[in-house]
């Protein structure tokens, strides 16, 4: 069974990044549970579901890569949920300077590769990731 990384400052920035897109967006971020859902939060307006939210917080400041990896899994699962279900997926992405956000459906696989974390010792962690470009982020 693979251990799960997750620490509880990794929630509570996500919950502060969740607080941040309700206040910006007008909606209510209802968070997902981890062991049943791909992506983290669910966003609703009027209490009907509109968007599903990846978050994921970063250390660094928003230019100091070119693009963006994320997990071919998670990706693919955004471009398939908007195509069978018509369901809005985004990835949110708040780094040390800026919060950003890009539509999954939008963006095109043809970046992808071989990459992830070798920091950890996981070989779990190495996958097919997609680059996104970071200039294909909206910034809040």
């Amino acid at each position: 069974m693979r251990p799960e990384y997750v620490t509880n400052q990794d929630l509570n920035n996500e919950i502060a990044v969740a607080k941040f897109l309700e206040s910006k967006w007008g909606c209510e971020a209802r968070k997902m549970p981890n062991k049943f859902s791909r992506f983290d939060y669910a966003l609703l307006r009027s209490g009907q579901l509109t968007c599903m939210a990846e978050i994921k917080c970063r250390t660094c400041p928003v230019g100091y890569y070119d693009d963006y990896m994320i997990s071919y899994d998670k990706w693919s699962y955004g471009v398939h949920g908007y195509e069978v279900m018509h369901l809005t997926h985004i990835i949110v992405v708040a780094w040390s300077d800026a919060v950003g956000w890009v539509y999954c459906a939008n963006q095109n696989a043809s970046k992808c590769r071989l990459g992830g974390r070798t920091d950890r010792g996981d070989e779990s962690d190495v996958e097919v990731v997609v680059d996104i470009p970071i200039k294909n982020f909206s910034i809040l």
